[in-house]
């Protein structure tokens, strides 16, 4: 026999514990915002781009990405989960000069995102143009006018800065991505 304490969680709310898929889908939001990072435009456009440009010499790069994606985003949502503390709180004491791995973070992605910013929009933009066969078309046929309503779309609901609107937009897109 053991002497670690039996751990006790909480009984499901009624609305979970009666079964069924129609009840759950309350309850997908919070989870769509996790889904959206992990099956963002890294798997479904990136990866096809380069497989498409570079064939198969990079595949170990996506390969590689996708493991420590999974890695970091499990770990992390569980640790919130967990603990209701936000994985970044927690690497403010690792050793070392306080918050020193947050700052790194912070500087190496002010520094990258002009780039990613860049190039994403005009990516998507040019994804859109090819899916919808609008090569032709005098306007609608700019891969820049697409990225730009993109770019104008995240401004957009950045701006709304409500839970539940991005909550809504979050399940809207993993439900088209899946």
């Amino acid at each position: 026999m053991t002497d670690t304490p039996l751990r006790r969680f909480p009984e499901l709310p009624r609305s979970l514990a009666g079964g069924g898929l129609l009840p759950l889908l309350r309850f997908f939001g919070p989870g769509a915002i996790i889904a959206s990072v992990t099956i963002g435009s890294g798997e479904t456009v990136f990866a096809s781009r380069g497989g498409a440009i570079f064939g198969t010499a990079l595949l170990w790069c996506f390969i590689g990405g996708g493991v420590m994606k999974f890695v970091q985003v499990y770990s992390a949502a569980r640790f919130i989960t967990l603990t209701g503390e936000h994985p970044m709180e927690r690497w403010r004491l690792l050793p070392g000069p306080s918050g020193w791995a947050v700052w790194v973070l912070a500087v190496l992605t002010i520094a990258c995102f002009p780039l990613w910013l860049s190039g994403l929009p005009k990516m998507l933009g040019g994804l859109v143009v090819w899916i919808g066969g609008l090569e032709d078309v005098e306007v609608w046929g700019d891969a820049r006018l697409w990225g730009t309503l993109f770019v104008l779309a995240a401004i957009t609901l950045t701006m709304v800065q409500s839970y539940g609107a991005l909550e809504r937009m979050q399940t809207i897109i993993v439900g088209v991505l899946l």
